[in-house]
Formats: structure tokens, C-alpha cells, sequence
């Protein structure tokens, strides 16, 4: 308490003193132990405020992060923050704009439709020319969040699926990405209407990441390391998927396979447990 009070004080009193990186650095611990000290969050937000031309893309994101992790945000701070972020989203990394994405999408109950509109049409643009140096579980977490905002922007989503196909066709990348992380991206997908509403200019991207998702969940191994969440997920995209055409696709085929998988291995399961 008393360092922040400290720290509050000289923020106050001399403001040029503290850089952006300083600042975001200072409230970092205060935001990773929960402790949410009034004056210092006060004098945070008046620095940001009063020196936001200085607040580069790495800044933004560590005191938006900051505030968010402990309930200091409300709406009219977010439009600060956006605005702030909308003149430099050029100069964003990948992980910075998802970042962005994350905290908007939080208040998306607060913000008018067409607000929102704008400012995911701005960061997918951004998501869009990063994807393709984006990691695995940011890709899916870039799906996940445009699903939760129900945004069917294929262009990005596609972009996407290019970049996560890429990642699972890596070895090394594959071998460190989870089933948990693979079930968040299948889920996300179907969840906005994959297969079936994929346009035709994002159809061969989308369906070949839907294919490589299957094949790496279509292992006794995978299944069996999805907790209930992820059976979960991945049960509901086999239910929101739908019947297969009369000409059964690749796709489909590999799903049944995988509803097959999970059959066998839910009542090998549980005849190892009647035998016991």
C-alpha cells in the first residue's frame, strides 16, 4: 500500500519523470497480485490521458491488460483506450491487436452495435496481416473471440485457417500444440457456421484446416487427454455440424470417425469400470 501511495504521489507530482514503459511496468505487479490500490490506478489513467501521443502499441496493451486484471475499466475508458489504439494500429504486433480484440470484446454489451462494427472491422484488418506469424493458441484465440462477438468476417477467418494449418502441419508445432487448444478452434468455427456458411473465397482454407483438425484429434491419445470441457467443445461442433450431404465429404467422413473414436473410447471406459 504504502509503495503505491509512493508511487501515485510521484506520478501526480512529475509526470514527465515516467516514461510509458515505466508506467506499464509499475502497475504489472500491482495487476498479477489483485491488489487494486485506488490513488495509483487514478494517477495511472491521468498519465495515459495526459501523455497519450507517447504510448506506444506495447504500452497501450500493458495498461489496458493492467486496468482490465483489476476492474478498473469501464466503457468511456475503453473509448479512451481506442482511440489511442486506432491512430497506431499499423505499428500493433499480432499479440498486441488480439489483445485489443480481448478487452473490447469484454464490453461488447456497452458499446453500440455499430461501434463495435468498426472497431473489429479495424483490428481484423490488423489480425489479418499478422496471422500468418501468429502461434497456434493466439490463432484460436482470435477465433474464439470473433465467435463470441457471433462476427463471421471469413476474410480474417480464413486467414486464420491458412495460418493454423501452417502451425499443425509443423512438426515441432504440432507436437506442442494441445487437443484443448485444437478443440477451442473447432469449436469456434463451427459455432459461426463452418462448414456450411463459409463463403467460396475462404471455402478451400477453412475446410482444409477443419480436415488437419480432425486428424489430430482422431488419435486414443488426443481424446484421452481432453478434459470435459474439451469433450464438450468437441461434442457440440459434432451436434452444431449437422447431418453430412448424401455424397459424404472428407470432412464429414473424418468427423464420424472421430464421433467413432469417442464412442469406442467412452464404452471401453466404462467396461473397464464394470469389470472392476
Amino acid at each position: 500500500d504504502a509503495l503505491g501511495l509512493s508511487a501515485a504521489h510521484s506520478l501526480e507530482a512529475s509526470r514527465l519523470v515516467w516514461s510509458p514503459r515505466q508506467v506499464g511496468e509499475l502497475l504489472r505487479p500491482f495487476a498479477v497480485l489483485q491488489l487494486r490500490h485506488p490513488q495509483l490506478l487514478h494517477a495511472v489513467e491521468g498519465h495515459f490521458r495526459g501523455h497519450t501521443a507517447a504510448y506506444g502499441p506495447s504500452d497501450i496493451v500493458s495498461v489496458l491488460s493492467g486496468f482490465r486484471d483489476l476492474g478498473y475499466l469501464s466503457v468511456p475508458q475503453v473509448v479512451v483506450f481506442w482511440g489511442a489504439t486506432q491512430e497506431r494500429l499499423r505499428r500493433f504486433s499480432g499479440a498486441e491487436a488480439l489483445a485489443v480484440a480481448e478487452v473490447v470484446a469484454s464490453f461488447r454489451r456497452g458499446l453500440p452495435s455499430g461501434e463495435r462494427s468498426v472497431r473489429f472491422r479495424a483490428l481484423a484488418w490488423r489480425l489479418r496481416t499478422t496471422a500468418s506469424a501468429m502461434p497456434f493458441e493466439s490463432l484460436a484465440a482470435v477465433a474464439r473471440v470473433w465467435a463470441t462477438m457471433g462476427l463471421r468476417d471469413w476474410a480474417l477467418l480464413g486467414a486464420v485457417a491458412e495460418a493454423a494449418s501452417a502451425r499443425l502441419q509443423e512438426i515441432g508445432v504440432r507436437l506442442r500444440t494441445t487437443p484443448d487448444d485444437i478443440s477451442k478452434l473447432l469449436y469456434a468455427l463451427v459455432k459461426l457456421g463452418a462448414p456450411e456458411l463459409v463463403p467460396g473465397r475462404s471455402c478451400a482454407r477453412v475446410y482444409q484446416l477443419l480436415q488437419d483438425i480432425l486428424e489430430a484429434l482422431d488419435t486414443a491419445e488426443a481424446m484421452s487427454s481432453l478434459e470435459a470441457v474439451g469433450l464438450r467443445r468437441v461434442l457440440l461442433s459434432l451436434v452444431l455440424w449437422g447431418p453430412p450431404p448424401r455424397e459424404v465429404s472428407a470432412i464429414d467422413a473424418g468427423m464420424d470417425a472421430l464421433l467413432d473414436l469417442d464412442f469406442h473410447s467412452s464404452t471401453s471406459h466404462a467396461a473397464a469400470r464394470e469389470a472392476e
